[in-house]
């Protein structure tokens, strides 16, 4: 004997049939503006948080903080420079909370950022930076796609 258990609409199904959807493809569209209208404004912000970290005498929470929010303010294709902000962020985690750190580390990183950030730089130099930050912190990072 054969058993046929028929159920009831489910919720998704629902959601799908109703009116005044729309499709994946137009939802992607819209996400992708939404990130190209608000890369300008993450860029000022990276702008914003460099010159802050070119001032000088400041300790490690707050060019760590400026780091940090370099690494949040990334979009779209600045892996390179969310790396090198992470860099910074590992060299810091690594000396003392509370110490000034060697500015001439801070230096080279700052160099780096600038390097990558609003520039066109292409994946071997993006390598070579990467890699120089990870000799000179003496960290291990994975390297970028």
């Amino acid at each position: 004997m054969i058993v046929v258990k028929k159920f009831g609409p489910t919720a998704l199904g629902t959601k799908m049939r109703a009116r005044g959807g729309i499709h994946v493809g137009e939802a992607l569209k819209r996400a992708e503006q939404a990130v190209r209208d608000q890369r300008e404004g993450c860029l000022a912000e990276i702008d914003r948080a460099l010159a802050r970290l070119s001032e000088p005498g400041l300790k490690n929470p707050e060019i760590y903080n400026e780091a940090s929010n370099i690494v949040s303010m990334c979009v779209g294709d600045d892996e390179a420079l969310a790396m090198a902000a992470r860099s910074l962020c590992d060299l810091l985690d690594a000396g003392e909370a509370d110490a000034s750190v060697d500015r001439r580390a801070v230096e080279v990183h700052l160099a780096a950022l600038r390097t990558l950030h609003r520039t066109v730089a292409d994946a071997e130099t993006q390598r070579a930076v990467l890699a120089g930050l990870r000799r000179l912190s003496g960290l291990r990072q994975p390297p970028p796609h």
